[in-house]
Parts: C-alpha cells; structure tokens; sequence
C-alpha cells in the first residue's frame, strides 16, 4: 500500500497466514484469562497488497475486495472485525448480569424492609431490563 509523499502511512487491517506469525501468551488480565487471546507477532513478514485493507475503506463505503464487486455487505472486515470487537463486550456485559442476579439473592435494599434485592421488583424489572438488551445485542451482532 503505497502513500503519498510526506503523508503519514493509512491504518490498515493485514491478512496473514498464522503460520508465519509466532503466538505469545500475554493476556493475564482478569477479564481476558481463558478466552485464547494472545498477541500475535510478525517480523520480517511480507504482506502482498491484496491482503491489505486500509480501515478507512469501509468508512468511505468502497468494497476492498479485489473482484470489484460493489457493496459494503462484502467487506471483509465487518462480517469478522466487528463481532471479533463486540464479542469481549457481550461477554462481560453477560458476565455482569450473572454476577447482579447472583448477588440479587444475598444483598438487601437499603433505607427498605427487603433483606433480599431479589424480592424487590424494582430490582426484577431492572434486571429483567437489563437481559433484554444484552440478548437484543446478542442478535444484532
């Protein structure tokens, strides 16, 4: 991908073959453990240019598959790269509401007579608000 003189280089997503990148175990956070992400590094690695798509290319509407065929819907990046992106946010988003609904049972309301957020329906309709648009997320993504 080539720029124009004195114009700093376009983002871009690049394609590769696993093969030639070396995989390094280094998320160790809590909210990523157990989820196989790694960091992916490559040296010395040619990227031939129809396995480059600049980031801005779906922005601007243009198709970078090569065929020529018009239409956003084939871009290769929104059908991987933006559920690969929202799919760490769903998780906890999920991981949130169990955890509320699991503490529901054991906490009380404050300043009232339920010793359990779970029997309050305030709290229900809340939750209950709260599954549907994690699930209607769910389905659009």
């Amino acid at each position: 991908m080539s720029t124009a003189a004195g114009q700093p280089p376009e983002a871009a997503v690049l394609l590769l073959p696993a093969s030639e990148l070396t995989v390094r175990d280094t998320w160790f956070a809590a909210g990523v453990r157990a989820t196989a992400s790694n960091t992916f590094v490559g040296e010395e690695v040619f990227v031939p240019e129809h396995r480059v798509i600049p980031t801005t290319a779906p922005a601007e509407g243009h198709d970078p598959d090569a065929s020529g065929a018009e239409g956003l819907y084939l871009s290769p990046f929104n059908p991987v790269g933006v559920p690969a992106l929202l799919a760490p946010m769903l998780g906890i988003c999920r991981a949130a509401l169990a955890w509320t609904t699991e503490q529901a049972c054991h906490k009380g309301v404050t300043h009232t007579m339920y010793s359990r957020q779970a029997d309050a329906v305030n709290v229900q309709v809340q939750i209950a608000q709260a599954a549907l648009k994690i699930e209607t997320a769910r389905l659009h993504v």
